[in-house]
């Protein structure tokens, strides 16, 4: 996660909204 991070920082906070939108 770390790594995809560092990699694709755009891919990451996606990723972060994704699983705020799914946690709600």
């Amino acid at each position: 996660m770390s790594v995809y991070c560092l990699i694709a920082e755009v891919f990451c906070y996606g990723r972060i909204i994704v699983s705020i939108l799914t946690s709600h």
